[in-house]
């Protein structure tokens, strides 16, 4: 909990808060799953923070409508807050992510809290409960329920404005943009080498949350694959060195498990070192190659995930390589760059932040 009133204090900042010294007097419509508590425990979450909210006690006499929904996604739970100004025509929205129904209110009550008084208190003192006014049901707080992203939303959204959004399992005064660095091990059929083929992928990216489960990516990484060959006479060992750049699309299918898809290119440079052979010498030519790629991404602790990736490789310059006999005059190929090849990787990926 404690890491999650960090965050609210981060988000909480850009909603209207109260200049006048009167107190604000609100009114609670709560819409949680069965064992949440009440929206009167809601409203002593509030008051509790700061002396300048009290509940309405007529709805003529409102001055702040809070809308109040819990749902249930998974093992998790969400909480929505929407916040409406008597005398605004604009309203603001805010979201947070808890284990248990009680976190989520008492995170919520302290935005709500901070709306009203920026100097409002992270604790929530013990106050007496008192059922506010407007508890029945949801208030009509039109346009539909969003998220306005934390830190960079306005103070007041207008009714019918296409709000930003907060990807679901992103903790909350995350911004929309993220950066991400990795590291993976690669395993493939013949490409930049003979098969079976073992490389390595690091790299990193930045990342853009589109809507609540989708987010668009930008990936580059260095790739390093190593693989050898061994003819009839002599060996050749083959190493490429690459960067590659990858387009990617990430959609949430959890709070912990995502899915990916890439494509990209690779450009790069593949080298052949002959040996065991007489006058052994090196050679080297451009690579290039089209990418794809599908994976599936689980959050192991915070934002460190663990993934699987399989992709395909198409080269775009294929090249082959050859030992040559000077006394036959005969050359003898070593390997050639295929039209097609496939691989898996094994990842680790840390989100920043």
């Amino acid at each position: 909990m404690r890491r999650l009133v960090v965050a609210l204090i981060l988000l909480a900042s850009p909603l209207r808060a109260q200049e006048s010294q009167q107190p604000t007097r609100f009114a609670v419509a709560l819409s949680v799953p069965a064992g949440c508590p009440s929206a009167a425990e809601f409203s002593a979450g509030v008051i509790g923070r700061t002396d300048l909210a009290t509940p309405a006690r007529a709805p003529d006499q409102t001055d702040l409508a809070l809308s109040v929904v819990v749902t249930r996604r998974g093992a998790a739970l969400f909480g929505q807050l929407t916040l409406r100004w008597a005398n605004e025509s604009g309203i603001a929205r805010r979201e947070v992510e808890a284990a248990s129904c009680a976190e989520v209110l008492d995170a919520l009550a302290f935005v709500a809290a901070l709306a009203i008084d920026p100097r409002a208190q992270a604790t929530a003192a013990k106050v007496e409960p008192v059922a506010p006014i407007g508890n029945s049901a949801p208030l009509d707080l039109s346009p539909p329920a969003a998220v306005l992203p934390p830190a960079a939303a306005p103070d007041l959204e207008p009714a019918g404005a296409a709000p930003a959004t907060v990807a679901p399992g992103q903790e909350p005064g995350h911004s929309d943009w993220y950066a991400s660095v990795g590291l993976g091990v690669e395993v493939g059929t013949a490409s930049s080498g003979p098969g079976p083929l073992l490389g390595l992928r690091f790299g990193g990216g930045v990342g853009l949350r589109l809507d609540p489960r989708l987010a668009a990516e930008l990936q580059l990484e260095g790739v390093r694959r190593a693989a050898s060959a061994d003819p009839p006479s002599g060996q050749a060992r083959f190493t490429l060195l690459a960067l590659r750049l990858s387009p990617c699309a990430r959609a949430a299918l959890g709070s912990r498990l995502s899915a990916h898809g890439c494509v990209g290119a690779e450009m790069g440079t593949l080298a052949a070192e002959a040996s065991g052979v007489t006058r052994a010498r090196s050679a080297s030519s451009l690579w290039a190659a089209a990418s794809a790629a599908a994976g599936l991404e689980g959050r192991v602790v915070g934002s460190l995930g663990v993934g699987v990736e399989l992709g395909a490789l198409v080269p775009t310059k294929r090249d082959y390589f050859v030992f040559v006999d000077r006394s036959s005059n005969q050359d003898a190929e070593v390997f050639a760059v295929p039209s097609a090849a496939a691989s898996g990787t094994l990842y680790v990926r840390a989100r920043l932040p």
